[in-house]
């Protein structure tokens, strides 16, 4: 009889940054702005001129702010997928999903829905009515796993980016009051 080895495949897990990781968090970034441009209002050229203490900042204010909830995935040691959930302090009730971006390497095996349902459930457990997103016009994984999740469109598609073609389409998961946890002081 022959022995044969199992592979064990890690488990991905969802993971607040912290300051110190902002070298790699600044990888992830810039990994999914090159691999998936027309995913984002930003670009890789943009991003890739700031300079360190800019991403220090951003991760830090993140790492720190009760409004801020940045997060990656993480399969092992390997980063997979990346997301920021943010409710400006002038608008406790609406909180926005960016950034969004999962691994070509860990697509189709529910990174993307755990990096959703995260940021819903810490938009809810902060009060928020409403959770608001774009995504890019068109058919495509990310606007169907918007689309199960509960998102619908919220107006007009718009432009990506400043004079550009591309479009995104707002969308909006309402968060019904039933479903919120009590709102914290902090």
């Amino acid at each position: 009889m022959e022995h044969r080895e199992a592979t064990v495949t890690p488990l991905t897990e969802i993971h607040s940054l912290k300051a110190e990781e902002w070298e790699a968090y600044r990888e992830i970034r810039l990994r999914s702005l090159s691999q998936d441009p027309e995913a984002f209002g930003s670009t890789f050229e943009k991003e890739n001129a700031f300079p360190a203490d800019f991403w220090q900042t951003r991760v830090a204010d993140g790492a720190r702010l009760p409004h801020a909830h940045p997060i990656v995935a993480r399969t092992g040691d390997a980063w997979v997928g990346l997301s920021w959930g943010w409710i400006h302090p002038d608008e406790p009730t609406i909180a926005h999903l960016f950034q969004m971006w999962v691994a070509p390497e860990a697509r189709g095996r529910g990174v993307a829905r755990m990096l959703v349902d995260s940021v819903i459930e810490w938009a809810r457990v902060r009060g928020a009515a409403k959770l608001l997103l774009g995504v890019t016009v068109g058919d495509t994984p990310a606007r169907r796993l918007y689309e199960r999740v509960g998102f619908v469109p919220d107006g007009s598609p718009i432009p990506l980016r400043p004079g550009g073609e591309l479009l995104e389409q707002p969308m909006v998961l309402r968060l019904e009051p039933t479903d919120r946890l009590p709102r914290s002081r902090s």
